[in-house]
């Protein structure tokens, strides 16, 4: 009898504690961004809802999806058609019943695209947050990193994040997973470099690197185009997967988007030099001299501060 008892009361805490954490959390529902001219509706609905994905993933918000959504608003007979303004969103949160609501735009100005993003307080009304992120010369794939910094400027949640795996690093490095050094063969030759990677990465991810990495050195470079696009689907910030990218298509003398993958790894992993080096190559290629000297000046000098 006591034994049923004790588990019953397990039962029960653990019920208390489950609700106890879905309260803490912030309902929360977001807004399609707003797509300026030249901006495709297809490119708009993926990335709201990469959007809404990041923002699930903080574990900060309970979410209200874009089904659920739609319905609430067909009911009640709302049209989202043309609600930019901060009072019609307002409007939309109070009859979704959520206490924050996202919305944005995203636009094109030159060759630079800007995502903006503001967070919004259903009860007052008020703009709590708004935050911008630039993306010049980036082909649509790399917004996906734009949404992902976003996210973390717009909660702060990002960079919590970055501050606490600094402080622990060691420890989950010794004890979950190790840093890993991978081969990457140079885009121009047959000679193999090693790259220096301080991500960790757990097993499946080095296997889709592994496996990325010979379909490359075979030189199906279409296969290892589909291979490092997948593995980039699913770990955005694997700077290698970026810089995978950026080898075939210096390869097959696509320098633009060679220049636009190598600069998406070096914003990744700020110490890659090898991407570095090759971002000069490929701005040599389009005759941009300055450039090509300006990233293999900052390679070098890497180099040389690591070896000391």
């Amino acid at each position: 009898m006591k034994r049923i008892i004790l588990i019953t009361i397990v039962i029960i805490s653990g019920v208390i504690f489950s609700a106890n954490a879905q309260e803490k959390k912030i309902t929360a529902a977001v807004m399609d961004l707003e797509a300026k001219e030249g901006i495709s509706a297809g490119l708009v609905s993926t990335l709201s809802d990469y959007f809404r994905t990041q923002l699930v993933n903080t574990n900060e918000f309970t979410m209200v999806t874009r089904e659920n959504m739609q319905e609430i608003l067909k009911e009640q007979k709302f049209q989202l058609s043309g609600c930019t303004s901060k009072e019609c969103i307002v409007e939309v949160g109070q009859l979704l019943g959520v206490r924050k609501i996202f919305a944005g735009s995203i636009g094109k100005a030159g060759a630079t695209y800007v995502l903006n993003i503001k967070l919004i307080d259903v009860q007052s009304g008020k703009i709590e947050k708004a935050t911008t992120e630039e993306c010049a010369k980036c082909e649509e794939d790399t917004l996906l990193v734009s949404v992902k910094n976003i996210t973390g400027k717009i909660t702060g949640i990002g960079v919590a994040e970055k501050a606490e795996e600094k402080q622990t690093k060691p420890k989950e490095v010794t004890e979950k997973k190790t840093a890993v050094t991978k081969t990457i063969v140079i885009p121009t030759s047959a000679e193999r470099k090693e790259v220096e990677v301080s991500r960790p990465m757990g097993i499946a991810e080095k296997n889709m690197l592994a496996k990325a990495n010979q379909l490359y050195e075979q030189g199906k470079y279409d296969d290892a185009l589909g291979a490092y696009q997948e593995l980039r689907d699913k770990y955005i910030d694997n700077a290698l997967a970026w810089y995978g990218m950026g080898a075939v298509f210096y390869a097959n003398k696509m320098y633009d988007k060679a220049i636009d993958r190598f600069q998406t790894a070096i914003k990744l992993d700020p110490n890659l030099t090898t991407a570095m080096h090759w971002l000069g190559n490929a701005y040599e290629k389009k005759g941009n001299k300055q450039e090509a000297a300006k990233y293999r000046k900052m390679a070098l000098e890497k180099d040389l501060k690591t070896k000391r």
